[in-house]
Formats: structure tokens, sequence, C-alpha cells
């Protein structure tokens, strides 16, 4: 990529995520629980959860990760699962060069790590840091009222392969916080920004 193709991408990705920090009450949490049918390892999956972790923590949202082998808390949160396989699986539409893939009504998001693998190698992006993108970016189809792409940040239609931060637009974290708040009034469970 050439150095003003770098700094036009630095300059998207600066003026298109939102800023965790105009937020004044503690994050929404959701718990992902992970199923590995990809061998992944324990070094690549911490790192591939602490990138996702990363893009949901601009949006004020905190996740929880349950490992395979780990048991769940049980706390009153939503819960997504993310299933790692090598290849897509069956029944996933225009499987070539599909790098994961999200089922919104069973709140079953896919990550396929060898395509991943495969698209990161000329990349200065590591694997770990694609595979959090991808998981990001799944789990955001799953939370996203919409299930679509947009132009910028981590929800584009391509996974970006450079080393700036990917992050979900202003309008993805309002829709982000409204959908896990609307689950917990659903819930039964108290709204966080209203006092005791």
């Amino acid at each position: 990529m050439t150095k003003t193709g770098l700094t036009l991408m630095a300059l998207m990705n600066l003026f298109c995520g939102a800023n965790a920090s105009a937020f004044e009450r503690e994050p929404l949490t959701i718990v992902v629980r992970v199923t590995d049918y990809a061998d992944i390892s324990l070094g690549d999956l911490r790192a591939a959860e602490d990138e996702a972790t990363r893009v949901y923590k601009a949006a004020h949202i905190r996740l929880v990760w349950v490992n395979p082998g780990q048991a769940d808390d049980g706390s009153p949160a939503l819960r997504l699962t993310v299933i790692l396989a090598k290849h897509a699986i069956a029944g996933v539409p225009n499987t070539d060069g599909v790098l994961g893939f999200a089922f919104h009504a069973s709140r079953v998001a896919y990550a396929f790590s060898e395509p991943i693998k495969a698209l990161v190698l000329p990349s200065p992006v590591s694997f770990r840091v694609a595979f959090g993108r991808v998981i990001a970016h799944e789990l955001g189809h799953l939370l996203l009222p919409t299930r679509g792409h947009s132009e910028c940040g981590i929800m584009r239609p391509s996974l970006d392969v450079t080393n700036f931060p990917q992050r979900f637009t202003r309008e993805q974290v309002d829709a982000l916080q409204l959908t896990v708040l609307a689950w917990q009034n659903a819930s039964g469970l108290r709204d966080p920004t209203v006092g005791n």
C-alpha cells in the first residue's frame, strides 16, 4: 500500500471510530462462549480475544470470554456463541473467501481460521489480530439491527489488514448499546445507567 493510501486509511479510522470516554456509566457486558473446532493454540485464542475485546471496549462494551473447558458463571448478561472452525461450514452461502459468518437468530457466529491465515500471510497484521477482528466483526452482525456492512471501521465487508485499530462507527456504537440495553430490559435486568 502506498504512503498516501496508508495516510488515508489512518484518517478514516480516526474519524470512523467512536470514543468510549463519552460514556458516564459502567460498560455493558456480553458473555461470549467459545467452541474451538479449529485447534487454535491458547496463545492465539487469547490474543484474538484481546483484539475483539479492544474493539468492543471502544464501544463501551465489556466482553467476558468463556473458553472451552471453562464454566460459565451464570451471571445475568446477554450471551453469544463463537464457533471457531478451520473452514466454512455447510449452510454458509458463497464460501469462497469467507472469513466468518453469523446466524443472527441463533446468536451464533463463526470464524474460519484457514482463510484468515491465507489472507494475512503477506500483510503487516498477525493472524491473532486478524482472527480477533473477524470475531469482533461477526459478533457485530449478531448485535447490530441491520446485518449489513459499513464503509469504514470493523464492519467493512473486507478485513482491514493494516495495523490501524479498528472500531465501530458512532452510529453502530449507539445501535450496539441499544441492543444490549433492550435485551437487559426484556430480561428484567436493571438498567445500569439508573441510580440506586
